[in-house]
């Protein structure tokens, strides 16, 4: 497409508010860019862990983790298990950071706790 003398060129993948569309709403590319940032940032609050209280971490891991998965969650109904296993692992790795257990606990007695 030409547009005022510029090429256009049609782009695999498109961002509106915030969620990268791409062409078989397969929303890979999203699931990427979302879960980076999450496990970077449960990196980060597991780092200074020793020096807050559980409901310090707990309300940090909300705020900064749970939330940034809980946007526009309701996109990713209906796609596959395996498209929506790297957001089930950074959840899992949010609980165990909370409950300050070790990374191959079962979490799914945590989850209905109190997350």
């Amino acid at each position: 497409m030409n547009g005022k003398n510029k090429l256009i060129a049609p782009t695999e993948d498109a961002r509106s508010l915030g969620v990268i569309l791409d062409g078989q709403l397969s929303f890979s590319a999203h699931i990427a860019n979302l879960t980076r940032p999450c496990r970077f940032l449960l990196y980060n609050i597991r780092r200074i862990r020793p020096f807050l209280s559980q409901e310090a971490t707990q309300l940090l891991v909300q705020s900064l983790v749970i939330s940034r998965l809980d946007y526009c969650n309701s996109l990713l109904a209906g796609l596959p298990l395996r498209a929506i296993r790297p957001l089930q692992l950074v959840q899992n790795a949010a609980a165990r950071l909370i409950f300050n257990l070790p990374k191959f606990t079962h979490v799914t007695p945590l989850l209905r706790l109190k997350l």
